[in-house]
């Protein structure tokens, strides 16, 4: 994952180039994508007549910063995500190992 670093130890996947912390320039930074799930909550959205659920999620990235992301699976808190970025957006999901039929 990409995003920017401060001196003061703020990170974030903004493309704000100023730390809302302290105020100072940030410089690039990648992390990587997975992380333990901090919180999780379930909502229901009316789109016309048929609710929506939708899962919000924040992930701790491994030395990286907290990230609210939506997910489709129903991650619970000490779990670990994968989490991924497209045009903005994160997204998260249950972290699967191959030979855990509990996961598979």
């Amino acid at each position: 994952m990409k995003g920017f670093s401060c001196r003061c130890g703020f990170r974030t996947v903004s493309t704000s180039r100023h730390c809302p912390r302290c105020g100072k320039e940030m410089t690039p930074a990648e992390w990587g994508d997975r992380g333990r799930v901090l919180s999780s909550a379930r909502l229901t959205v009316r789109n016309g007549d048929a609710p929506q659920k939708i899962r919000i999620v924040l992930v701790a990235v491994t030395d990286g910063p907290k990230i609210v992301c939506f997910s489709e699976d129903d991650l619970s808190v000490g779990e670990e995500a994968i989490v991924s970025q497209v045009d903005g957006r994160c997204t998260c999901k249950r972290e699967r190992f191959e030979d855990d039929p509990l996961t598979t």
